[in-house]
């Protein structure tokens, strides 16, 4: 029996930066997915194909120290694509001190979802924590088919954050791994008082009213490199830090307020806010948060009457415009159409990360 996972990805709608210090953020699931398939094959040996990184189908082994070893044919650059899907499995392997032999499969991976259709551009939609939870809960479903945590967001997440916390160099709040466990759309928070870390997540409805529209600014931003500038920012001058930092998470707080209260126009005018308080932590840090491409787009939604800030790192992926009102969402979206810009077709996901089996018939069939 093999088994497809499919894994939403991520827009983080008002909370970037300031939930990395324990400020709560409101993220929304979204129609993108990274798809898993996990194929049984004969043999000791695994595979691992990805089209979307142009590996090839890669063999490899799992040794009796849990680590992934591909034989001598394997080029260099072939393990280099693939060193976050190692990280994943040899992070999985040694959380869980797995005691018994893990069993052969072939194993498709396929974010292609997360990329331009017609260039290799990366959206910037949560496509390492989608992928990460995909093989996380494929795993689990191989290993053990009856394992709780292959259905309750909750365990899943909690397994899925240490792996992808650990893949990543120990860094990142969780938002888009419980995005994509939990689909829809969350609070989500990171108690940092507490040891070991525990999280606030709660799910909660987006207003009809409420109208999202989702702009590719036409370039991809490094996100690591943002947070590195900030955080050299933060060992310069913490008070100034401090003090911008508190301004993100007290509106980030009042935001998620409001949209829990279905109170859309104060919702609207913190979105404004927190977007000035990211140009101020931009210019502050001399990261390029606030980006001329933002810039520009925020020039365009603003004079057509809705309201406009970045997602995630910012300096380019995706910006939101929001609104109120249909007919300025038309006028926003034309306005920007006849500027170059393109408007993304994403739209939210109700649900989490799923698994399916299937059974394969003897010929393959």
């Amino acid at each position: 029996m093999n088994c497809q996972v499919t894994t939403p990805g991520k827009l983080i709608l008002i909370g970037e930066y300031a939930v990395l210090e324990g400020a709560p953020a409101l993220v929304m699931a979204v129609n993108r997915y990274a798809r898993v398939s996990l194929i049984p094959r004969r043999g000791s040996h695994f595979t691992v194909h990805s089209t979307t990184l142009d590996t090839g189908k890669v063999s490899f082994r799992v040794t009796s120290r849990r680590k992934l070893a591909f034989p001598p044919k394997v080029t260099d650059s072939q393990i280099e694509k693939l060193r976050f899907f190692r990280n994943i499995l040899e992070d999985f392997f040694l959380i869980e001190k797995l005691s018994t032999d893990i069993p052969s499969h072939e194993i498709v991976l396929n974010t292609r979802e997360f990329f331009l259709p017609k260039e290799p551009q990366k959206l910037g939609l949560g496509s390492s924590a989608a992928l990460t939870v995909a093989l996380v809960q494929g795993i689990l479903y191989i290993l053990n088919q009856k394992d709780i945590r292959i259905t309750d967001p909750d365990q899943l997440f909690r397994l899925s954050e240490k792996i992808h916390y650990r893949a990543q160099g120990k860094k990142g709040s969780g938002i888009d791994i419980a995005s994509s466990c939990f689909g829809g759309t969350i609070l989500f928070q990171k108690l940092f008082n507490r040891e070991p870390y525990s999280f606030k997540i709660n799910k909660i409805e987006i207003p009809e009213e409420l109208l999202i529209i989702p702009i590719w600014t036409g370039i991809s931003a490094s996100t690591p490199n943002l947070i590195k500038q900030v955080h050299e920012f933060q060992k310069k001058n913490q008070p100034a830090y401090d003090s911008i930092y508190n301004n993100l998470s007290q509106i980030s707080q009042q935001a998620c307020d409001a949209l829990k209260g279905k109170n859309t126009l104060k919702f609207l005018d913190y979105c404004r806010q927190y977007f000035d308080t990211l140009t101020e932590l931009g210019e502050a840090s001399q990261a390029n948060i606030v980006s001329p491409v933002h810039r520009k787009i925020a020039g365009i939604v603003y004079n057509e009457g809705a309201v406009y800030k970045s997602s995630g790192a910012g300096g380019g992926d995706i910006g939101l415009a929001f609104t109120l009102s249909k007919e300025v969402a038309k006028r926003v979206s034309d306005k920007l159409l006849r500027s170059g810009f393109e408007i993304l077709n994403i739209g939210l996901s109700l649900t989490g990360s799923c698994v399916k089996s299937r059974f394969i018939s003897k010929k393959g069939e």
